[in-house]
């Protein structure tokens, strides 16, 4: 895009004489590209990504449809919309980046699959999108944030194995305080990423306390972890010698 557009584009499927599909992309370079006529701004029947130089941005009742192609949204697009992305018959949508601000819902899946591994959305990530392994998702300044964990935390509550996510070390100790506090005791905690050596995710070292009554087992999963522990409760460590240490 060279400016401000009001239209509806259709993404078809693009095929050489063989049959193998070619991926379409677009460049907005910062401009606006608003859906005309309450259609869907974008809808995608083939393969459709971007190479934007500049944030984008799409407004309209419909952001994009996927109609059984295959969409990865890749740079940092920006939806203004009701509905920011619809999958029907079968569609595959893949998320790393961009901003959604959709009013009713970031996603509405009808048939096909939606994967996260980034982006910022106003609505908490429902059941029918899938978080990519080892993301979670975040709440921060009223929006739900999908990044890259740190750690994973896994614990039994009402009788359900539950799985969640931290993309720091303090998060998830605060987590696991919060949840003690519900009358969980026993966590399991593995390591995604070093933590607490500097020049990784986590540069300083960090002080782990375990509540009282609180058993933790603490998988170092071949990461380094630095951190001084004063131990409450009662620390398991799985791993090898190598694998991590703390004082």
């Amino acid at each position: 895009l060279y400016s401000d557009v009001t239209e509806s584009v259709t993404v078809p499927v693009c095929t050489d004489s063989e049959g193998t599909v070619y991926p379409v992309s677009m460049n907005m370079y910062g401009h606006t590209l608003t859906a005309a006529d309450g259609s869907a701004a974008i809808t995608v029947k083939g393969t459709f990504t971007w190479v934007n130089e500049g944030i984008g941005t799409i407004v309209g009742t419909h952001g994009i449809v996927v109609d059984g192609g295959t969409l990865d949204v890749n740079k940092d697009v920006v939806f203004n919309c009701t509905t920011d992305i619809t999958v029907m018959n079968g569609g595959a949508v893949t998320v790393s980046a961009g901003t959604f601000n959709g009013t009713t819902a970031n996603f509405v899946v009808q048939n096909g699959t939606v994967t996260l591994m980034g982006g910022t959305y106003s609505h908490a990530i429902p059941q029918s999108v899938t978080l990519a392994e080892n993301y979670c998702q975040i709440e921060q300044d009223g929006k739900y944030v999908v990044a890259q964990a740190i750690v994973m935390i896994e614990y039994t509550k009402d009788a359900q194995e539950v799985t969640e996510g931290a993309t720091e070390w303090k998060g998830a100790l605060d987590r696991i305080d919060e949840l003690s506090q519900e009358g969980i005791s026993a966590f399991a905690v593995t390591l995604l990423q070093r933590v607490g050596a500097a020049g990784n995710t986590a540069t300083r070292e960090e002080t782990l306390t375990i509540p009282k009554g609180v058993s933790l087992t603490l998988d170092f999963n071949g990461k380094t972890a630095n951190f001084n522990i004063e131990n409450n409760g009662s620390l398991i460590l799985e791993g090898t010698e190598d694998n991590g240490y703390y004082g």
